[in-house]
C-alpha cells in the first residue's frame, strides 16, 4: 500500500494526502506542468519533501537506501527512455533490469529461460523483433514500451508512471498510457498514474485525483477504462 501523508513540497503540494491500496491504479490530473516532476520525485522516493512523508508498506519511502527504495519503487519518468542504455540491446537492456529486481549481481548476458522470458515479454507488445536492436535504434513509442516492460521485470511493489509528453505526441501517449493500463492488470503493482490530460486520468484509473494549486481533490472516474484498449 501507498500513502501520502500530509505531504508539503514547494510550488508543488501543500499538505497534500492520499492513499493507493495494493494491485489499484490511482490516477493524478496536475494541472501545473512544473508541478509534476516534484511529485513524481516525492512519490517515488528520491525526494524528501518538506513537511509529511510517503509510506509504502508501513515504510518512509525516502528513509530507504538507494537500493531498498529502487527494489521497491519504480519511476518511469516524462522521457522512459532516460531509462534505458543506449548503446545495450533491447536483451541486455531487459536483462539488467530483471537481474535487479530479482536481487541478482547485474548481468546484460540472461541465461536460456530468461531470454525465453524477454522474448514472450516482447511478443505481448510486438516487439519481438526488436531483441537483438540496440535501444538507441528503437521507435520512440517502442523504447517508452521497453521502459515501461523493464520497470515491471523488476518487480517493484510500487510504479509511479508520468504521462510522457515529452516523448510521445497525444495519441501516442493515449497507446502509452493503455499499455500502462493493461500491463499493471496482468502484473498486478500499485501504481500512480500522473497525467496533464483530465480524460486520461478519469479513464485509467480506479480512483482519480486532481492536484490544483498545490491540493489533491478526488475526482469521478470513467466507468469501463478496458473499453479504451
Amino acid at each position: 500500500m501507498l500513502r501520502m501523508e500530509s505531504v508539503y513540497v514547494a510550488a508543488a503540494l501543500h499538505g497534500a494526502s492520499f492513499s493507493a491500496a495494493e494491485g489499484t491504479i490511482v490516477s493524478l490530473y496536475v494541472e501545473d506542468d512544473d508541478a509534476i516532476e516534484p511529485i513524481a520525485l516525492t512519490l517515488s522516493g528520491q525526494r524528501r519533501p518538506d513537511a509529511g512523508r510517503v509510506v509504502v508498506d508501513g515504510v518512509d519511502a525516502a528513509s530507504l537506501d538507494p537500493s531498498a527504495r529502487g527494489r521497491a519503487m519504480a519511476l518511469l519518468p516524462e522521457d522512459p527512455r532516460s531509462l534505458l542504455i543506449p548503446r545495450f540491446t533491447v536483451m541486455e537492456n531487459m536483462s539488467l533490469a530483471y537481474s535487479y529486481g530479482q536481487g541478482h549481481p547485474l548481468r546484460s548476458a540472461p541465461g536460456r529461460a530468461e531470454s525465453a522470458l524477454f522474448r514472450a515479454a516482447l511478443g505481448e507488445m510486438g516487439m519481438e523483433s526488436t531483441l537483438d536492436s540496440r535501444a538507441d535504434e528503437l521507435s520512440v513509442e517502442h523504447a517508452c514500451l521497453l521502459s515501461l516492460r523493464m520497470a515491471l521485470l523488476a518487480l517493484p511493489k510500487v510504479l509511479i508512471a508520468v504521462e510522457p509528453r515529452r516523448a510521445l505526441n497525444s495519441v501516442r501517449s493515449r497507446a502509452y498510457l493503455r499499455a500502462v493500463w493493461r500491463f499493471t492488470r496482468i502484473q498486478p503493482v500499485t501504481t500512480v498514474l500522473i497525467t496533464v490530460g483530465a480524460d486520461a486520468a478519469k479513464a485509467f484509473g480506479d480512483r482519480c485525483f486532481r492536484v490544483s494549486a498545490g491540493q489533491i481533490i478526488m475526482e469521478p472516474i470513467v466507468d469501463g477504462a478496458a473499453s479504451l484498449l
